[in-house]
């Protein structure tokens, strides 16, 4: 069974960590502060709290205070936060992100090798609207995942641009092509009743992977749509009108050839489409299309979650 696309983040503990420091950014006018916590090879731990630093919240409730549910519009939205990042539910969902960069992460490891990576706060604000364009659910969500009050769970999202020096001068900024949203349970479950509108053909799209580790997120492109990104503990569904599916996908890298796949679609069928990621060697590999039987196809999405497209 492949293991579920988290809402929130995992707190395994790797037996072979030494130790771990998280040391602040320097800022002005923030105090600063340190937790350093040690974890024995035996799985006990010591955490030895300091000063913190206080999390900067860049959406202030001041600056959203203004949304109300059922009478706010898009064009008073975007005229008080600007264009959104990213869009999804066919222009239905906007979300807005940012994240605040507050220290570096020092692991040790047993036998002396150690690392130094960025630690970030991660802040969203998802809205989203009726056919008129009028707000009908609004939320903050802070934290790398998490998820809204309807159910929509953030799984992945911002992209690192720049990180140097000691203190890792970081920069995440939230795109289109890294954003994956999952949707609410009860439109996953929907989505696993198997059944289409008679008048209406059903596809279902996941990836698997092979090869080496180290694979690059896929984007689908379909017939009148922008991308969508996926991993391969997700997948996608849609339906549309009999005819000529045409499917792309494209890593986000220039070393993967894009692969296109068309098939005929007939009303009141079901299909169920794979794509293997297959990784050769650092960014290197290809892309494969194929089907499955019904049996299979669902045997492959029941232990996935439905992405928010």
């Amino acid at each position: 069974m492949l293991n579920q696309l988290p809402c929130m983040p995992s707190t395994a503990r790797t037996a072979q960590t030494r130790f771990l420091f998280i040391v602040p950014m320097p800022s002005q006018g923030r105090a600063a502060g340190a937790i350093v916590v040690l974890s024995g090879l035996l799985g006990g731990c010591v955490i030895v709290p300091l000063p913190s630093v206080p999390q900067a919240q860049p959406f202030k409730d001041e600056q959203i205070a203004f949304v109300e549910v059922g009478k706010t519009t898009r064009q008073e939205v975007e005229t008080k936060l600007g264009q959104p990042q990213v869009n999804r539910a066919d222009g239905r969902l906007d979300v807005y992100g940012e994240a605040r960069a507050v220290g570096s992460l020092v692991a040790g490891v047993y036998g002396g090798s150690g690392s130094i990576s960025p630690i970030e706060t991660f802040h969203y604000v998802m809205v989203r609207y009726d056919p008129d364009d009028v707000v009908t659910a609004f939320d903050v969500v802070r934290g790398k995942h998490g998820s809204t009050s309807d159910g929509i769970c953030v799984a992945a999202a911002f992209e690192t641009v720049e990180a140097h020096g000691l203190w890792y001068d970081v920069e995440s900024v939230l795109k289109n092509r890294f954003t994956i949203l999952l949707a609410p349970e009860n439109d996953d479950r929907h989505a696993k009743r198997f059944s289409v509108e008679p008048d209406k053909c059903g596809i279902y799209l996941f990836e698997t992977r092979s090869g080496m580790p180290g694979h690059s997120t896929l984007n689908v492109f379909r017939t009148g749509r922008p991308g969508t990104p996926i991993q391969s503990d997700g997948y996608l569904y849609w339906t549309q009108s009999p005819g000529t599916a045409i499917l792309e996908a494209a890593t986000l890298t220039e070393h993967v050839p894009s692969q296109t796949f068309e098939f005929e679609c007939a009303a009141g069928n079901l299909y169920f489409v794979e794509i293997n990621h297959h990784n050769q060697w650092i960014w290197k590999g290809t892309m494969t299309f194929s089907t499955h039987t019904i049996e299979s196809g669902k045997e492959q999405v029941e232990d996935r979650q439905l992405i928010l497209d």
